[in-house]
């Protein structure tokens, strides 16, 4: 019965709980507790500048109707 709740394939009802808590002599708050948040520890992708200033400096050197062009085809 144990390996079962443990496993979380059975379930306990408010009864069993109160029992359970009595014989192992432990806090009902223990078991009912929410779980800790689980945090994702991933790196921040850092912002591409390389290609930000070349975009930038594209559009520096092209006239206004060429760039409307342009941006209708953006690069693959």
């Amino acid at each position: 019965m144990i390996s079962k709740i443990e496993a979380g394939s059975r379930r306990l009802d408010a009864l069993e709980l109160a029992r359970v808590v009595r014989v192992l002599d432990m806090p009902i708050g223990h078991f009912l507790n929410a779980p800790p948040a689980v945090t994702l520890h991933r790196t921040p992708l850092a912002e591409d500048t390389a290609t930000n200033a070349a975009q930038a400096r594209a559009a520096e050197l092209i006239n206004p109707s060429e760039e409307k062009r342009l941006r209708a085809y953006p690069p693959t």
